[in-house]
């Protein structure tokens, strides 16, 4: 998880890093911005930009990913968006952190989420209350002052 607050450089970053990339690696680019209360937008996108069609829940997804590329990177920008009431009733549960999790265990897959803030749970519902297991099991990067 790479963080830092708005104007630190997480955008040139991720630019940067795309344009480092080995042409061979399947990139997966979403913003959570545009999807953060829709799972099944996002799920759409995601089956785009992998080259399936639509229907696909995520797990679905990261296995077409797995067997079809060597190697292949799921860039989540703008990840903490999702830390709104309305993801909970736009279909984000706790399984969609847990298949997110999985991804570390799966050979030639990475996944990269872009955040301004670290959370110990992402997902909050409708009170205002954090959904516990809504975490990220990854090592997390701060971007340094620019």
């Amino acid at each position: 998880m790479l963080y830092g607050p708005h104007g630190s450089g997480r955008r040139q970053t991720i630019e940067d890093l795309r344009a480092i990339l080995p042409a061979t690696m399947q990139v997966v680019y979403i913003s959570m911005r545009d999807h953060c209360t829709d799972l099944n937008s996002l799920l759409n996108t995601a089956n785009q930009q992998a080259g399936l069609s639509k229907g696909h829940d995520l797990y679905q997804i990261l296995d077409a990913l797995e067997s079809s590329h060597e190697e292949s990177l799921i860039i989540l920008h703008n990840f903490d968006e999702i830390r709104n009431p309305q993801a909970v009733n736009g279909g984000y549960h706790r399984d969609f952190f847990d298949t997110l999790n999985s991804i570390a265990i799966r050979p030639g897959l990475s996944l990269l989420c872009i955040c301004e803030y670290v959370h110990q749970n992402f997902l909050i519902d409708g009170n205002g209350d954090t959904v516990t297991g809504t975490g990220l099991n990854a090592a997390e990067l701060e971007l340094p002052e620019l």
